[in-house]
């Protein structure tokens, strides 16, 4: 039998950051499917660089190479970036920035 009580490796992550993060990603998940498509990161990045965001968003997120970014996957990447020395504070102004900018768009 497996271990019930397994968890990932984000569950340590900060709730604010995660929280943050997941805002983030709903805000470019417009069908709520819990997934981002190609379609949806494009219409979310309008005509600021469309294809060249999202088509490096996706070699950085999307890891299993499904050509959709679920939440855990975004999680995951948001996760590493806090890991590799970046603080709460500034992975959420950025988190932020990019929430009131696509708010203005």
């Amino acid at each position: 039998m497996g271990n019930d009580n397994k968890k990932s490796s984000t569950d340590s992550m900060p709730s604010k950051l995660k929280d943050k993060c997941l805002q983030l990603f709903r805000l470019i998940d417009t069908d709520g499917s819990k997934s981002i498509d190609k379609q949806e990161t494009l219409k979310f990045w309008g005509n600021n660089f469309a294809i060249i965001n999202a088509r490096e968003l996706f070699q950085a997120v999307d890891k299993d190479d499904s050509g959709t970014i679920e939440e855990s996957e975004w999680i995951e990447f948001w996760y590493n970036v806090y890991k590799s020395g970046h603080s709460i504070e500034n992975i959420c102004e950025e988190v932020s920035f990019k929430l009131t900018n696509s708010l203005t768009l």
